[in-house]
């Protein structure tokens, strides 16, 4: 009996030891054409995944807006009335620097 030699690795295989390591991954869904976050994923070879981006946020806008003494806020200022303030954050590492 001959064994074949299967040396190959898997498609995915970085991607998985990555994810062993604690890294988020996401996967790609083609009707919604955008990545979700993929908790459990199946690491099906005809789907794609990545490592989930981190996102640096160093500025950020933030509107808040007064409406039936209920406060809103927003990071766009898609509200356009009664706009009470708009504050403008400096982050760096996940802690805020200064606010304008």
């Amino acid at each position: 009996m001959q064994v074949e030699n299967t040396n190959k690795s898997h498609v995915h295989a970085e991607l998985i030891k990555q994810w062993a390591d604690g890294a988020e991954i996401q996967a790609w869904d083609s009707t919604a054409v955008d990545w979700y976050d993929s908790c459990t994923p199946l690491w099906s070879v005809s789907q794609k995944y990545r490592v989930k981006p981190r996102v640096n946020i160093k500025n950020i806008e933030v509107y808040a807006i007064m409406r039936y003494n209920e406060l809103f806020i927003s990071n766009k200022n898609v509200l356009n009335e009664c706009t009470l303030m708009n504050i403008k954050y400096n982050f760096d590492t996940g802690k805020i620097l200064d606010i304008k």
